[in-house]
């Protein structure tokens, strides 16, 4: 069994894992200066123009603007390998699988790990996708995306302007920053239907590397510094999370020891009564009475209501490969099977 939170991860995988390399490496002829595509012969290489014959090695890897040399050494594994973006987030996905559980195991317990360890980018409020390939060959999308608030209206946010990039933005941030820019979260119900439906392990042992993370702390890492660095005028707006990540008013520095031991509290009662213990249970209704107190229109009746969907995925091929993605209202499967297919 696998299982993909994200429609790159399984495209990627499908064509790199399975193609030869000599149709996938793009060769850099250093001694020619140029980029030939692997696989031709030099009387085969098009033409080129001037300016692409003039574009050496060095201009084209500085134009690039990325690393060109593997800072990391390869992970590899049996029966199993667990990629998530924090080595605790790793962890927590690989003890499930050395305790006997499955993919779908591994991936919530590494989903509420990163809820921890990162949570500028993984959160139990927060909204995504499943893309889940069972061992029988049967492919399932949950659709765990946040809705909007009954309550919500077309014309609560106004555009700072009427075209152009900045049409996205609202005026005061109302859109993207502070209570009334939040939606129905969809992500804890999404992680406990899908363990339901496909793990094998209790929601209480998944959650428990989480869980252990936040009680002891960890240290921060340079990219959860940079985040808070980078929003720390947004973070000082909050007293509670300015309180976690900014002490004394100053952002944590990496290897820093951050305390999330509330959070562990608020895992634990979600370990012992499911996701209910948000969408019809204390932790909802202190939620929304906190939105409520501070200009947010999110109701209990708003998290009893929300369902995730279903999907049935899109698929498309590439040379030969099949690709399989998450659909809308999701853009990642469309656009990977078109951009694929433009190369």
């Amino acid at each position: 069994m696998a299982a993909n939170l994200f429609p790159r991860w399984q495209t990627h995988k499908r064509v790199f894992r399975s193609a030869p390399s000599c149709l996938l490496e793009i060769r850099i002829l250093q001694a020619e200066s140029r980029i030939l595509i692997a696989g031709r012969t030099r009387d085969e290489t098009p033409r080129h123009s001037d300016e692409q014959e003039r574009m050496t090695v060095s201009s084209w890897r500085a134009r690039a603007g990325t690393t060109f040399q593997t800072e990391k050494r390869p992970a590899t594994g049996s029966r199993g390998v667990v990629v998530t973006n924090h080595p605790l987030g790793s962890a927590a996905g690989s003890e499930m699988l050395l305790a006997g559980g499955n993919a779908i195991d591994a991936t919530v317990a590494s989903l509420f790990a990163l809820s921890v360890v990162e949570p500028m980018m993984v959160g139990i409020f927060g909204a995504g996708f499943f893309n889940i390939r069972l061992a029988n060959g049967q492919h399932h999308v949950i659709d765990g995306y946040s809705t909007a608030p009954a309550a919500a209206t077309e014309d609560m946010y106004t555009p700072v302007a009427d075209s152009g990039p900045d049409y996205l933005k609202s005026v005061g941030d109302l859109g993207s920053i502070g209570h009334l820019s939040v939606g129905v979260p969809g992500s804890l119900k999404s992680w406990c239907e899908a363990l339901e439906k496909w793990g094998t392990m209790p929601l209480a042992d998944v959650m428990a590397p989480a869980i252990r993370f936040a009680t002891r702390g960890f240290q921060v890492r340079e990219y959860l510094h940079d985040a808070i660095v980078q929003y720390s005028e947004i973070i000082g707006r909050f007293a509670e999370t300015s309180a976690t990540y900014m002490i004394g008013g100053e952002p944590l520095k990496t290897g820093d020891h951050i305390d999330r031991s509330d959070y562990a509290r608020t895992l634990r009662a979600i370990a012992e009564n499911g996701p209910d213990h948000l969408y019809n249970g204390p932790l909802g209704a202190i939620v929304c009475d906190y939105l409520a107190r501070n200009g947010g229109i999110i109701t209990m009746q708003d998290l009893a209501e929300y369902r995730t969907v279903e999907r049935t995925p899109v698929r498309g091929t590439y040379r030969g490969y099949e690709i399989i993605g998450v659909p809308p209202p999701s853009a990642g499967g469309v656009h990977v099977i078109e951009m694929l297919n433009i190369l």
